[in-house]
């Protein structure tokens, strides 16, 4: 039954991405469309958090976690996890916060995630645009992006 429901929420997943892919950008939109294997550091209006948890009990935690951001005033995210077999084929859990309107947002999310158990809940927690995050799950490389996301997007 957990595999029909992991599998569901994944189609729908791939269904969002190619709906959002489907739709052209506007020449003068902040939209980034990014087409290759290459993270990107276009602005973009559409960003996630992404946190990947210690331990295994991954529903447990994003319950947790939607409770603790609704008490302090997040209330308008989409919250849903991921099991992510990375390269060196290690399924990496990830719970992915949805749809900040920039970077800014998104950072101010993931730096307050951090303060959840006193940083003993997350291994990381960082943001990342819709376009990297479609890059992250081709490449199936998390350390990838956070190399990128450090050199390219902290230093700024």
């Amino acid at each position: 039954m957990k595999k029909i429901i992991l599998l569901t929420f994944l189609s729908l997943c791939l269904i969002q991405c190619q709906s959002d892919k489907n739709q052209e950008a506007q020449p003068n939109s902040k939209v980034a469309v990014n087409n290759n294997d290459k993270f990107d550091t276009v602005p973009s209006n559409v960003n996630y958090v992404m946190a990947i948890p210690i331990g295994d009990d991954i529903r447990t935690l994003k319950n947790e976690l939607t409770s603790y951001s609704t008490a302090n005033g997040y209330t308008d995210l989409r919250v849903g996890h991921i099991f992510l077999e990375d390269n060196k084929k290690s399924v990496v859990p990830i719970i992915i916060y949805r749809r900040f309107e920039n970077m800014e947002l998104a950072k101010n999310y993931s730096d307050f995630l951090k303060t959840y158990n006193a940083g003993k809940a997350f291994k990381q927690a960082f943001p990342i645009s819709q376009a990297n995050y479609r890059v992250l799950l081709k490449n199936k490389n998390v350390e990838s992006y956070l190399t990128f996301y450090e050199k390219n997007i902290v230093a700024e």
